[in-house]
């Protein structure tokens, strides 16, 4: 004999499930041939939570003016919708963490200046966004006027996977971040115009996987390489990148680069390694027997902290010399005995005597002098 409370508690429990089914689809939203940017800002607004889905369910589809993104959603296609724009702003304005671009096609036909660039994905003021997480995959972004990048953003913890970048102007980045935590995972950028980058990370911890960059533009500034950042740490591996006319990858020597192959332009190294340079300045302070010495970083990253030495006759005293940023210096002072004052003894200097810093040039590490 059946259970007549066990049916009706069964019931219950199938009901409220389809009922939970049925408001989780209602969360999403479906752009189609009717939908205007209104009713995607609307929903933006009043409907959508963080999690839902933006899904843009027609072939074709014209932004007509910058869509701010305010919720952590995803924005996809399941048909590879393409999306144009074509306003000298940014397209997609990101203003929440945790959003995700999926299945999309877009055609980028904004245009900056020497004094402001604009993005296809950006935040409107990226020096100060606080955007930290964030990911694009399956999706093909064409930039196709200059002074325009194809993603652009301050602070990024995220990942670029199984997409497309093709730069098709002058003067436009791929990828321009601030900092960036985070991986390009088979991933594609091309890059045609004059003075153009594939990609460029101030900072950069992560690794370059099964992708290829080529940039093929002219350019007198060797400084729009395929792969650019400064300040870097991780691995570019099975991977393929070309500059035409400058270096391939510009990176730290935090950097290992294995079973990847790397073109360059003609006489120009495969990667070009970002150092620091500790030189010391030729003109050397005396006030009785103690000696002062300026020091400075002329490389592209900061140094570490590492010793001076200085020798004269059969004495010799070390002073410590502090970590320096670029462009930085620190003065140390020695004192020597006083019968070692004078043109008699050579005085003969090094800085960072152990080698603590791989720099750019090791041979202005030294000098001597007499009096």
């Amino acid at each position: 004999m059946i259970n007549t409370k066990k049916v009706i508690i069964l019931l219950t429990f199938v009901s409220c499930f389809f009922i939970l089914i049925s408001t989780v689809s209602a969360a999403d939203y479906y752009v189609n041939n009717d939908t205007s940017q209104k009713n995607i800002v609307d929903w933006m607004k009043n409907n959508a939570k963080n999690g839902d889905n933006l899904i843009f369910n027609v072939s074709s589809y014209n932004l007509t003016d910058t869509l701010n993104i305010t919720k952590s959603i995803t924005l996809k296609s399941d048909i590879n919708t393409k999306i144009n724009f074509n306003r000298n702003k940014d397209m997609f304005d990101v203003k929440a963490n945790g959003i995700t671009f999926s299945g999309l096609s877009i055609n980028y036909n904004g245009e900056g200046s020497s004094k402001i660039m604009y993005g296809a994905i950006s935040t409107l003021n990226a020096s100060k966004s606080n955007l930290k997480t964030f990911t694009v995959k399956n999706t093909v972004i064409n930039v196709n006027k200059k002074y325009t990048s194809g993603i652009l953003l301050g602070t990024l913890k995220g990942n670029i996977i199984n997409s497309t970048i093709n730069l098709k102007a002058a003067n436009c980045f791929g990828i321009s971040l601030a900092k960036w935590t985070g991986n390009l995972i088979n991933t594609t950028v091309t890059s045609k115009g004059t003075d153009s980058v594939c990609v460029y990370s101030e900072t950069w911890s992560g690794v370059v996987n099964r992708s290829k960059l080529s940039n093929d533009g002219s350019t007198k500034n060797l400084y729009t390489a395929g792969f650019i950042s400064v300040n870097s740490k991780g691995s570019i591996i099975n991977s393929e990148i070309k500059s035409k006319n400058s270096y391939a990858a510009m990176v730290t020597d935090n950097v290992a680069v294995s079973k990847s192959t790397l073109s360059s332009k003609k006489g120009l190294s495969k990667v070009y390694r970002f150092r620091p340079d500790l030189i010391i300045y030729n003109e050397v302070g005396f006030s009785k027997n103690t000696y002062s010495f300026r020091i400075y970083n002329i490389g592209e990253i900061n140094s570490k902290a590492c010793t001076f030495q200085l020798k004269t006759g059969t004495v010799t005293k070390t002073a410590s010399v502090k970590a320096l940023k670029p462009g930085r210096y620190t003065t140390v002072k020695i004192t020597i005995p006083s019968k070692f004052v004078g043109r008699r003894y050579t005085k003969t200097m090094k800085v960072d005597t152990k080698n603590v810093n791989k720099e750019k040039n090791k041979k202005n590490n030294v000098g001597k002098f007499k009096f």
